[in-house]
């Protein structure tokens, strides 16, 4: 479904920016001219493709609001995996400023380009979240793990590891050391860059831990591979308990940024419709 909705939406876009691609290159004065009103009443955002895009990406913008019910309304609980919503919230999060860029035939004036501005910082924060949502450990549906189930975690792996390759007591120290500074607290926010850094770093330094297991044990490549993906995993569940409070405290912060654009946008999209609809632009119907 997904496959769809994504090849669906590059259709859409592709297609409308190969056909009105000259109209949009116009000047805005130049637009309203009687030589290019057949472009105009179909690219401008009262025309029948615009004015057609427009309707869509205030549908994909009010749609991402299922997502935020689903987790929020208990009898909505049930209504599949929340990670499968949340990849809906994501499309539909980046499709809808497509669409209004195009609703808007890249001019942005007035209220409506505070609205438009507005959805594309929602836009550009959800990529933010959506990584901070990723460090955030949770089961195959979704719910958040607890901070004893990741030592859990840490410790099945580590077990994993000793009995599957043989790891000795040294090495297997050598792979608790292998572990994220302590000094967490005092870098407050700035730790979002420093778990960015983890994050390119952590398989160049799996990689280097493994080639020294397979010089010790005589490992073939093969294994090695398998081995520098566990270690990786080690140190990703290690760097998962030493930022388990800072996650969730910029998570927290994330949200009072994220959310007021939302609403702002929310807003401005109910009284650019009722407006639009009270100088009669009712599009086909």
């Amino acid at each position: 479904m997904m496959t769809l909705l994504i090849l669906g939406m590059t259709v859409i876009v592709a297609s409308t920016l190969y056909d009105g691609w000259s109209y949009y290159q116009l000047p805005q004065e130049v637009r309203l001219a009687q030589e290019y009103e057949a472009a105009h009443t179909t690219y401008g955002s009262a025309g029948l493709v615009g004015h057609g895009l427009g309707i869509l990406a205030g549908i994909f913008f009010l749609g991402m609001f299922l997502y935020v019910f689903r987790k929020r309304l208990r009898f909505m609980r049930g209504w599949g995996k929340l990670s499968i919503w949340l990849r809906y919230h994501i499309f539909m999060g980046i499709s809808a400023p497509i669409l209004a860029t195009l609703h808007s035939a890249f001019k942005f004036q007035g209220l409506i380009s505070v609205g438009y501005f507005s959805m594309v910082a929602v836009a550009l924060s959800g990529f933010v979240g959506r990584y901070l949502y990723g460090h955030i450990p949770r089961r195959k549906s979704g719910e958040e793990l607890t901070l004893k189930q990741i030592h859990l975690d840490r410790a099945e792996t580590l077990r994993r590891l000793e009995f599957e390759f043989g790891l000795k007591g040294e090495d297997i120290q050598q792979l608790v050391a292998f572990s994220i500074p302590k000094e967490i607290e005092r870098w407050g926010v700035l730790n979002l860059f420093r778990i960015l850094f983890e994050d390119v770093n952590r398989r160049f330094q799996a990689r280097r831990l493994a080639r020294y297991f397979q010089h010790k044990y005589g490992l073939p490549p093969r294994e090695v591979r398998y081995l520098t993906r566990a270690i990786a995993r080690q140190r990703l569940i290690m760097q998962r308990i030493a930022f388990f409070d800072t996650i969730h405290k910029i998570f927290h912060w994330w949200h009072v940024i994220h959310k007021p654009f939302a609403y702002t946008v929310l807003v401005i999209l109910i009284l650019h419709v009722a407006i639009t609809v009270s100088f009669g632009y009712t599009w086909i119907y």
